[in-house]
């Protein structure tokens, strides 16, 4: 399971801090379709990452994911999940690209 907080840019005070990168994508849009479309390019980049992130390595490869990307307040967990939609946004561009889906923000 991945949370992703998609609290308000205004809203500092929350825990799990704002997760940027994904609440940019799917909180900015100018109508449903521009919405949908943007849905379909992150979730598609999301699945890319997850397939590049996870480790065939570890015995217990979802645990192993999930405790690194889940542990809130610890700072190798938020340079974990920075590090992580980081990857998503460039795939998201990518998809979006390959797409040839435009918008108004990302």
């Amino acid at each position: 399971m991945l949370y992703i907080n998609l609290r308000e840019e205004k809203d500092e005070s929350g825990f799990p801090a704002r997760d940027t990168i994904p609440a940019d994508i799917l909180t900015h849009f100018t109508n449903e379709e521009d919405y949908t479309k943007k849905c379909h390019a992150f979730f598609a980049a999301l699945f890319i990452g997850l397939r590049e992130g996870i480790s065939r390595d570890e015995d217990n490869v979802i645990q192993g994911w999930n405790d690194r990307m889940n542990q809130f307040g610890d700072d190798n967990c938020v340079l974990d999940r920075h590090n992580f939609f980081g990857q998503i946004l460039t795939h998201y561009k990518d998809v979006s690209l390959s797409h040839r889906i435009t918008s108004s923000s990302l």
